[in-house]
């Protein structure tokens, strides 16, 4: 009898590599974004 697989194995090789990402916080890349966007002056196109 083989064990189960878990119910997150299908997810777990689309998160790979990309934990820096998913473990920022929202907020976090916000603020950096408008600072981004406050350094280089973008205007609304």
């Amino acid at each position: 009898m083989q064990p189960p697989i878990h119910k997150a194995s299908p997810f777990i090789p689309l998160t790979r590599g990309r934990s820096a990402y998913l473990t920022r916080r929202y907020s976090e890349r916000k603020e950096a974004a408008e600072q981004l966007a406050a350094g280089v002056k973008l205007t609304a196109i």
